[in-house]
């Protein structure tokens, strides 16, 4: 977020104010928030996280949103379809007597429903607690938050269902990415500085998002599961105590249920791992290549990773743990050893192509080129399903878990 953020917190001061006294909480004027908004882009979207106290009860902790009027629209649709479905509370929902008509998404007090009554945003609890000890509180999270996600995946309208062979191509969840990638161009002469040689990944888009592929998992999805959206209550010694999910904006039904994953760990790489690179002051290209060696290990299996950082080490087994809790959502009863998660492979490919248009990734060049790197190293994948080949599953063994365990405890000693 950029410094202007306490501008637009007073462009939207009186809006969130009339909205919450509409609903009936006793306020004169909320203060100004200490930090910036939770997620968004300003001039488009802003959620913002309140503390106050009403003159006739105790202190209240309230997520508001304000957005586009063409966005509200389409959540306030999204809203209504689901608000009486048998979603899990986690699942957040938007105040019970909360309209439309208030121009603002006002959310239930989340600290009623923490035992500390402490919240953090997913990307703050990674941030603060993935290197160290505690690093451990991520991969709960992470689970929490799939277990969330589910209650989006199990009820009508858009209830999980197969789409068998030739009945989906990509480009219906991707409905404006060929003409994005039309012309595309990027400098990438650093690529042949990477220390193994990386194609090109729009070398298959066409064929990717254009022709049909088979067995894919459909539902209805959050469809914009960035790490901000994801609320994470606290217990007194800040491991997770709930996780919630916010904003809805974006949710759709009859889509491929591996949007939703294949968001959260391209979010995870480029606005957690590119970002924590620079907090260690490693160089660019040398955090590039410590990239490269984590995807080598998750998706062929190749490579050492003995001698990485232990940041590298824990966000490589929160990104297998996300993989892996995917693909039991996602396989269905297929067994695990047959299932090579190709639906959440093309959907990581696409979604790396996507994210290069987005400002926050484009006009920061290690976000830029870690995500041109994800497509990349996702394309090789696909490339070997597609001529036939039988690749492994791109997530960790057992055996490989406790190395990457053990690497950890012997650096941390």
């Amino acid at each position: 977020m950029t410094e202007d953020w306490k501008d637009w917190w007073h462009k939207d001061k009186t809006q969130i104010e009339e909205a919450l006294k509409r609903l009936n909480y006793a306020i004169d004027s909320l203060a100004e928030p200490k930090n910036p908004p939770l997620s968004g882009v300003l001039g488009k979207s802003r959620v913002w996280l309140l503390f106050f106290t009403p003159k006739n009860g105790y202190p209240q902790n309230l997520i508001a949103k304000v957005d586009l009027p063409e966005r509200a629209v389409k959540e306030w649709k999204a809203i209504e379809q689901i608000r009486n479905a048998p979603l899990r509370i986690e699942a957040m929902l938007p105040h019970p007597r909360n309209t439309q008509d208030d121009k603002v998404v006002i959310y239930p007090n989340v600290s009623d429903l923490v035992e500390t009554g402490r919240i953090w945003t997913l990307t703050e609890l990674l941030i603060n607690q993935l290197e160290h000890e505690t690093g451990n509180n991520c991969c709960t999270a992470l689970t929490k938050t799939v277990d969330a996600l589910k209650s989006f995946y199990r009820f009508e309208p858009g209830a999980a269902q197969l789409v068998s062979l030739g009945g989906y191509t990509w480009n219906s969840a991707f409905p404006d990415l060929s003409d994005k990638m039309q012309g595309y161009t990027l400098d990438s002469s650093w690529v042949t500085a990477c220390f193994r040689p990386l194609k090109n990944p729009l070398e298959c888009f066409d064929k990717t998002i254009r022709e049909a592929h088979g067995r894919i998992l459909q539902s209805r999805i959050h469809g914009d599961l960035n790490l901000t959206n994801i609320i994470v209550g606290l217990k007194g010694d800040y491991s997770p105590d709930r996780v919630f999910l916010i904003d809805l904006a974006e949710s759709r039904s009859d889509v491929p249920t591996a949007l939703d994953f294949a968001r959260l760990e391209c979010e995870f790489w480029h606005e957690v791992f590119a970002e924590y690179g620079k907090q260690l002051a490693i160089d660019d290209m040398k955090w590039l290549n410590n990239y490269i060696t984590l995807r080598d290990y998750l998706d062929r299996g190749d490579g050492d990773v003995a001698n990485l950082p232990i940041f590298s080490l824990k966000a490589l087994l929160w990104v297998h743990t996300l993989r892996k809790e995917a693909s039991t959502v996602l396989r269905n009863s297929v067994p695990e050893s047959e299932y090579r998660m190709a639906e959440y492979m093309t959907a990581i490919y696409l979604t790396e192509l996507r994210s290069l248009h987005y400002s926050s990734v484009g006009n920061v060049k290690i976000k830029q080129q870690i995500t041109w790197l994800g497509a990349s190293i996702s394309y090789e994948y696909l490339n070997k399903l597609h001529s036939g080949r039988n690749p492994r599953i791109p997530f960790l063994t057992n055996e490989t878990v406790k190395s990457v365990e053990d690497f950890i405890k012997k650096k941390s000693s």
